[in-house]
C-alpha cells in the first residue's frame, strides 16, 4: 500500500502543478485569463477530490491499478510539468505553445485512462471518476476550439500582400563590343 499512497500523492501533486502552470498562463495571457483560471480551478478541484476519495476509502483501498498508474509514470510527468512551468515563466512562451502543452497533458490523462483505471469503486466514487473523465474530455474540446481561434486571429493580424510591389527596373545597358564597357 505504500506504493499506492505514493502514487496518490504524486497524482495530487501533478494536478496541483498543472493548476500552478495554468495560473501562470492566466497572468501571461491576460486576454484569455478566464479560460486559464477556469482550468487552474478545475485542476485544484481534481486534486482535492482524488485526495478526499482516497482518504475516505481507508488505507487498505487501492484506488489506482498500479500496473497502469504508478510512480514510474507519474514522477517523469511531474518533472516535465515543472520544467514547462519554469520555461513558461522565464521565456517568451506564446499562446500556441501554452495551448499545445495544455492539450498534451489533458490528452495524456485520457490516454492513460487515469480516471477509469481504478479498483473497487462504488456509487459516488464511480460517478466522481466519470465526472473527472468527462470534464477532461470537455477541456480537450475547449482547448482545440481556442487553438483554432488563436490561430485564426494571428493569421488575421498578419498583413496579406495581394499584389506585388512594383520595382523600378532599369534597362540593361547594351554593349557594343564584348571587350569594351559602355
Amino acid at each position: 500500500m505504500m506504493n499506492q499512497d505514493r502514487s496518490i500523492q504524486l497524482f495530487v501533486q501533478q494536478e496541483q502543478l498543472l493548476a500552478e502552470l495554468y495560473s501562470s498562463f492566466s497572468i501571461k495571457f491576460v486576454k484569455y485569463k478566464l479560460f486559464w483560471n477556469d482550468l487552474a480551478r478545475q485542476k485544484t478541484q481534481h486534486a482535492k477530490l482524488i485526495k478526499n476519495l482516497y482518504t475516505a476509502s481507508g488505507t487498505n483501498f487501492r484506488l489506482f491499478d498500479e500496473k497502469r498508474i504508478n510512480t514510474k509514470i507519474l514522477e517523469p510527468s511531474i518533472i516535465a510539468i515543472g520544467k514547462i512551468n519554469k520555461k513558461a515563466k522565464a521565456k517568451d512562451f506564446d499562446m500556441m505553445d501554452a495551448l499545445a502543452n495544455c492539450f498534451a497533458y489533458e490528452r495524456t490523462l485520457l490516454e492513460r485512462e487515469i480516471y477509469s483505471r481504478v479498483n473497487g469503486l462504488t456509487g459516488q466514487s464511480i460517478q466522481l471518476m466519470q465526472f473527472l473523465t468527462q470534464e477532461t474530455k470537455r477541456n480537450l474540446i475547449r482547448i482545440q476550439q481556442l487553438r483554432r481561434a488563436v490561430k485564426a486571429e494571428s493569421s488575421a493580424i498578419k498583413p496579406k500582400i495581394t499584389q506585388s510591389i512594383p520595382i523600378k527596373q532599369e534597362k540593361p545597358k547594351v554593349r557594343s563590343h564584348l571587350y569594351w564597357p559602355v
